[in-house]
């Protein structure tokens, strides 16, 4: 999924605990060999009046159930192409409210 902000970015990174439970996270900027940090938290919070919610994001994160692995993925859309990664942190918070 390639949008105006991709400024022609075909390098990304996907989350997921499988290939039809992807979402994208992140995208690279194009032709850049610096390491960047990127932070992304997802709230699984109800709608309340308040707040509002992305549903596509709180149908995704109900998918997952106690015991279940979240992949982090790196992609490239062409061959020889490359996505490198020096490192990946997963912290995983969950509150029964």
């Amino acid at each position: 999924m390639r949008t105006a902000a991709d400024d022609g970015s075909w390098t990304w990174f996907e989350a997921g605990k499988e290939a039809t439970l992807r979402r994208a996270i992140a995208r690279d900027e194009p032709a850049s060999e610096v390491f960047r940090t990127r932070r992304v938290q997802w709230d699984a919070a109800l709608p309340d009046d308040d707040f509002e919610v992305d549903a596509e994001l709180h149908e995704w994160m109900g998918c997952f159930t106690s015991g279940d692995e979240l992949s982090v993925f790196a992609l490239a859309r062409f061959n020889g192409w490359a996505n490198y990664v020096r490192r990946v942190v997963v912290e995983l918070y969950c509150a029964c409210v």
